[in-house]
């Protein structure tokens, strides 16, 4: 029997507060003094409070479906999308109001100041709420509307943060008249072990305001936001932000206060950690010797680092918003855009390439480029980051290289190893177009004795001075090398026949019968050419190569300053049975 009466008691008293809050509710709904509007992340307001009308002057019916921004003075609309877009980034609740002129239905401007929250993950809200009162008017609403927007942001907090503290104290007293069950898990201390309890005594609350000027803020504007360092039932400090709403009894004094509170010491510290973490990346984004940007999916720079603006030659500003494909070399930029493209739909994470890029004075430098991309939380792509180290000392030493492993290091013209490669090259061509390839041979006279006559250096420069004689007498595109000592080669593509041949050598002939004057010394020498050519029988560049040397040793024997077209031994025998002089060759085939 006892026991039905205590559930008796105890259902009477959840009817009871059930039927206060449902009356609190009736009472905010149709008599809030504030305009409570919610929208869409876009703008659409999808709610309107009654009070809509009476402050702006809009039925809730028109004001719903159409977009805020349509009735924000034009002076104000970029500031307040600033704020409102930072809140859209940011879930939760804002308590940082914002002032801005809004017209009214009359075609006049009514000044609104207002909190906005993003609820947009609320299972029941989904939308940002917006919280405004008409503050027109420097005089204070009168003591019935204060009343009643006390009651509209305690009843919107509690709504909203259900799973917050919400703990209500006697103003005068501090003891706790109400705990919820927020309170309970964010604090420890069950609503038995709180109720009665001095709050501030409970929590330990500390503030970096002293209480009194919470108190005397609470007197002034009825409300109170900030910070507050409270301590659990296990000894443990937590950091909460609390919002502070006084209540009214029927007569004109406030009788308590409202609190609700958001544990907020994980934020905190992430807050701290990311706060530590973007100054270690500044420094790194900053102080990094290799260039680094933020490029959007389109290609645009969004940002750029000191060392990358250096090697550009351009400052932040004038790079920041540009293609970064203003600044690669044209040669480079199909392969890089089509890697960028394939990077940026998310075939591959990253990609490294060599690139060239122009820089402000129009010279190219070298950059080592790794573009990365960047996903969000979803794992859409977001942005690239790209790191460009720049290389052009390296290609330049590499370059360096390369042609010292290809060229005469006396006289820079191509080695054995390029000329075969452009003879091979020339031979080719000569077969797709039916045309011949000549191979000159070329061998100076009388060598040995201007190296013991007059020394080396005196040699050295002789075989510049000749190998730039011998260019003059070629077509740009004949490839002359030097094999070593003093031989040389020439490679004549795309000639008709012999004549052309022979032709050129008569000029290389004749240019080196002229004496050289190198330093003091006056130096005489000639050349034998030796020739050979090639033929659908004979397009092995080696094979090639060996006829015109023998053809260089028969100019040799027939008396040198002369040039031979190759002939097999069995053509030289059959000729020199003849009767023919072995040592100067027919006048068919050698000239002098």
């Amino acid at each position: 029997m006892t026991r039905d009466l205590e559930a008796d008691s105890r259902t009477a008293q959840i009817a009871w507060v059930a039927r206060e809050n449902e009356d609190l509710f009736r009472l905010l709904v149709q008599h809030a003094p504030d305009i409570v509007v919610v929208s869409d992340i876009h703008g659409t307001i999808l709610y309107a409070s009654p009070s809509v009308e009476r402050i702006l002057g809009y039925r809730p019916d028109e004001y719903i479906g159409t977009n805020g921004a349509s009735y924000i003075h034009p002076n104000d609309l970029d500031r307040i999308m600033e704020e409102l877009r930072a809140v859209a980034m940011r879930p939760g609740i804002h308590t940082q109001p914002v002032t801005w002129r809004h017209r009214h239905a009359d075609g006049s401007w009514r000044v609104l100041e207002g909190v906005a929250n993003n609820l947009l993950a609320h299972p029941e809200v989904h939308g940002i709420v917006y919280n405004a009162h008409d503050v027109t008017h420097a005089s204070r609403l009168n003591e019935a509307v204060r009343r009643q927007a006390s009651i509209l942001r305690g009843q919107a907090e509690l709504l909203d943060l259900a799973n917050d503290a919400i703990l209500v104290h006697d103003r005068r007293t501090a003891q706790i008249l109400y705990w919820n069950e927020g309170a309970e898990e964010m604090y420890g201390w069950m609503k038995g072990e709180a109720l009665g309890k001095h709050a501030h005594n409970l929590l330990e609350t500390t503030s970096p305001h002293p209480l009194e000027d919470i108190e005397r803020v609470l007197r002034e504007s009825d409300r109170w936001e900030g910070e507050l360092t409270q301590t659990r039932s296990d000894g443990t400090q937590i950091v909460v932000s609390s919002r502070w709403t006084l209540r009214w009894d029927d007569g004109s004094e406030p009788t308590a206060i409202l609190q609700v509170n958001t544990d907020i010491t994980e934020q905190k510290r992430t807050q701290e950690a990311l706060r530590e973490s973007e100054a270690e990346f500044r420094s790194i984004f900053e102080e990094a010797g290799v260039g680094i940007a933020r490029l959007d999916l389109e290609g645009r720079l969004l940002n750029t680092n000191p060392e990358l603006c250096r090697m550009l030659g351009y400052t932040r500003n004038e790079v920041t918003g540009c293609s970064f494909t203003k600044f690669t070399h044209p040669d480079d930029l199909s392969v890089d855009v089509g890697l960028y493209r394939q990077l940026v739909v998310g075939e591959h994470e990253r990609y490294q390439i060599e690139n060239r890029y122009v820089c402000k004075d129009g010279q190219n430098v070298w950059g080592l480029l790794t573009r990365t991309l960047v996903r969000d939380s979803k794992g859409a792509p977001k942005y690239t980051v790209a790191l460009i180290e720049e290389i052009t000392e390296r290609k330049a030493a590499e370059q360096r290289l390369a042609h010292r492993a290809l060229h005469d290091p006396l006289t820079d013209l191509p080695n054995r190893v390029l000329f075969m490669h452009h003879l091979t090259q020339a031979l080719a061509r000569s077969s797709r177009h039916q045309h011949t390839v000549g191979v000159l041979f070329l061998d100076l006279d009388r060598f040995k004795m201007v190296n013991d006559q007059f020394g080396h250096a005196v040699g050295d420069a002789l075989l510049v001075e000749a190998a730039a004689r011998i260019r003059q007498c070629l077509r740009s595109e004949d490839a002359l090398a030097r094999l070593g000592g003093d031989e040389f080669v020439i490679a004549l593509p795309d000639v008709e026949g012999t004549p052309d041949v022979t032709a050129v050598a008569t000029r290389i002939v004749a240019a080196m019968a002229v004496p050289f004057r190198i330093e003091r010394a006056v130096v005489a020498v000639g050349i034998s050419v030796g020739i050979a050519l090639s033929s659908p029988l004979y397009r092995d560049p080696e094979e090639l190569l060996r006829q015109a040397d023998w053809a260089m040793y028969q100019a040799k024997r027939a008396g040198r300053g002369r040039w031979q077209v190759y002939r097999s031994l069995d053509e030289a025998a059959t000729i020199d049975s003849e009767g023919l002089e072995t040592d100067l060759p027919g006048r068919s085939t050698v000239g002098s």
